[in-house]
C-alpha cells in the first residue's frame, strides 16, 4: 500500500497543473492552424514581373505586370467583375518614375464547384500589364527596385480578401533598343510577352458592328441588339462569341439569346440591360470574346430604331405585381428553417450552452422558465436585426456584401474560434473563470438569471450566420 500511495503521489506531483495544460493545449491548437494561413494565402499567388530583369536606361516606358497564379477552381476578377472587385495595385514609386493603369486581359465567365456562375474573370495563370514611365537620365547598372501593394478578391465556393506587398528589382544598362530576339529571360516575361499580344484590340475593318434597341422607353429600350457581320460576306463569324460589359450595362448573369436563321458570315444577339441599371445605355462598350482566336474592343453608340417586332425581349417582373405569400406558409417555412438550423454544426456550440442552462432550471417556477426563453428569444431578435441594418446600411453606401459578411474578416472569425475554444475548454474542465466580470455574471445569474440567456441568444447569432445563409440571405 504505501508503494501505491506513493505512486500516486508521484503521478500526482508529475502532473501538469491545469493553466499548464490549457497553455499547450491552446499552443497545439495555434501549431495547427498555422499551415491553414499558409493555404489561404497560397489560393492565389501574386507577384511583380516584368519582360527581362534589364532594360535600356533611355527607354520612355517599361512594362511589367502583376502576375496572379490561381489554384484549381479559385477565380479573380475582371475590371467590371459582375460580383466581386478586381484586382488593384497602389505604387511606391523611385522618384520621377509614373505608373499607368492595369490593363485588362480578355476575361472569361468563372463558376464555383457547383457550376454556379459566379462573375467575369480569370483562372489559371493571369498577368495585368501596367506600363511604367522612367526618368530620363538614369544611370546604367544601378538597379531599381519597384514596389506595389496588391489588392484582391480571390473566390471559389467562399470569396477571401487577398493582398501583398510586392517588390520587382530592374537594372538600367547602357542605352540602346532591345532587340526582338532577346525581348524576355523568365517564364513570366514569356507569359507577359503573350498577354500584351493578345489584350483586346480595337474591331478590325474586316468586321462590321452595331448596336440598335426598338425604343427610348418601355421594355424594349432594355434590349440591345448587337450585330456583326464580316466585311466581306463570306468569312464565318467564330464560334461562341459572348459580350462583357465594361460599364456594366449588360447583365452579366443573363443569357444573350443569338437572333436565328442568319447567314454564318452575320452574328445578332440581344442583350439584356442590367435590371440596376436606371438611365437607358447609349453607348455598347466591352469586349467580344470567342472560343479561340483574338478578342475585340467594342465601343458603338446604340441607335433607336432596332431590334424590331421579333426581338427577344427579356423583361424583369414587377415585385409589386407578384402574388403574395400567405403568412401562414411564411410562418411555416420559418418555423421549418429554425428546426434545420438547430441540427447544422454551426449552432451546436450555443446548443451545448442551452443545454446546461436546461439543467440548471430543472424543477424552477416555470414562470421562471418562461421569461428565460422570452429573453434567449429577445437576444436572438435583436442580434439579426442589428446585423441587418448594419448589412442594409454598408449595402447602401456601395460594399459588396451578403448575410455572413463578418465571417469574411479573418480577425472576426480569429476572436469566436478563440471564444468557443475558451468555452469548450472551460466546460471540459480544464480552468474555471475566476474573473471578476464573470463573479459578476453569477451574482446576475443567481439574481435574475436573464443576462445570460440574453448573450447566449446574441452568440447564438452570431455563430450562426454561416448556416442560416440560405434561409437569410434571399429574405435581405
Amino acid at each position: 500500500m504505501p508503494d501505491a500511495f506513493a505512486f500516486a503521489s508521484r503521478s500526482s506531483a508529475s502532473r501538469p497543473s491545469r493553466p499548464v495544460r490549457f497553455l499547450r493545449l491552446l499552443a497545439l491548437t495555434l501549431l495547427c492552424a498555422l499551415p491553414l494561413g499558409t493555404i489561404a494565402r497560397a489560393q492565389v499567388e501574386a507577384s511583380l514581373v516584368a519582360l527581362k530583369s534589364t532594360f535600356p536606361a533611355d527607354s520612355r516606358e517599361v512594362v511589367v505586370g502583376l502576375r496572379l497564379v490561381h489554384q484549381p477552381h479559385w477565380h479573380t476578377y475582371w475590371i467590371a467583375p459582375g460580383t466581386g472587385f478586381p484586382p488593384s495595385l497602389i505604387w511606391e514609386l523611385p522618384p520621377g518614375w509614373t505608373a499607368g493603369p492595369l490593363r485588362w486581359p480578355a476575361p472569361h465567365r468563372v463558376y464555383d464547384t457547383s457550376k454556379n456562375l459566379a462573375g467575369n474573370g480569370y483562372e489559371g495563370v493571369v498577368t495585368l500589364p501596367v506600363t511604367l514611365t522612367p526618368p530620363a537620365g538614369l544611370a546604367p547598372d544601378q538597379p531599381v527596385t519597384l514596389r506595389a501593394k496588391a489588392d484582391w478578391l480571390m473566390c471559389k465556393d467562399v470569396c477571401i480578401p487577398g493582398k501583398a506587398a510586392l517588390s520587382l528589382t530592374l537594372t538600367p544598362t547602357a542605352p540602346g533598343a532591345m532587340t526582338t530576339a532577346n525581348v524576355t529571360d523568365s517564364d513570366a516575361g514569356e507569359h507577359l510577352l503573350a498577354t500584351l499580344d493578345a489584350l483586346p484590340a480595337p474591331l478590325p475593318s474586316t468586321w462590321t458592328a452595331n448596336a440598335t434597341r426598338a425604343s427610348e422607353t418601355g421594355p424594349q429600350s432594355k434590349t440591345i441588339r448587337f450585330t456583326l457581320r464580316a466585311a466581306d460576306g463570306a468569312t464565318p463569324v467564330p464560334a461562341e462569341p459572348w459580350f462583357f460589359a465594361r460599364d456594366e450595362a449588360i447583365a452579366y448573369d443573363l443569357p444573350q439569346p443569338r437572333v436565328p436563321g442568319l447567314p454564318a458570315h452575320t452574328y445578332a444577339a440581344d442583350l439584356a440591360v442590367a435590371p440596376y441599371v436606371e438611365a437607358t445605355p447609349t453607348r455598347l462598350v466591352g469586349v467580344l470574346t470567342f472560343a479561340t482566336g483574338p478578342a475585340y474592343e467594342i465601343d458603338l453608340p446604340i441607335t433607336v430604331g432596332g431590334p424590331g417586332p421579333n426581338a427577344i425581349v427579356c423583361e424583369f417582373p414587377d415585385p409589386a405585381a407578384a402574388p403574395a405569400t400567405p403568412l401562414a406558409a411564411v410562418l411555416g417555412l420559418a418555423f421549418i428553417g429554425g428546426l434545420i438550423l438547430n441540427l447544422m454544426p454551426c449552432v451546436f456550440p450555443v446548443l451545448g450552452l442551452k443545454v446546461l442552462g436546461f439543467v440548471q432550471q430543472a424543477g424552477a417556477d416555470r414562470k421562471k422558465i418562461t421569461a428565460h426563453g422570452l429573453v434567449f428569444t429577445a437576444g436572438v431578435l435583436l442580434s439579426f436585426w442589428a446585423l441587418a441594418g448594419l448589412l442594409a446600411v454598408l449595402r447602401a453606401g456601395g460594399e459588396e456584401l451578403g448575410w455572413g459578411f463578418q465571417l469574411q474578416e479573418p480577425a472576426f472569425v480569429f476572436a469566436m474560434a478563440a471564444v468557443l475554444l475558451a468555452f469548450a475548454l472551460n466546460m471540459s474542465g480544464v480552468f474555471e473563470f475566476a474573473l471578476r466580470a464573470t463573479a459578476i455574471g453569477g451574482d446576475l445569474q443567481q439574481k435574475q438569471g436573464l443576462a445570460g440567456s440574453f448573450f447566449t441568444g446574441v452568440l447564438a447569432t452570431v455563430v450562426a450566420t454561416p448556416c442560416s445563409a440560405p434561409f437569410l440571405a434571399p429574405a435581405l
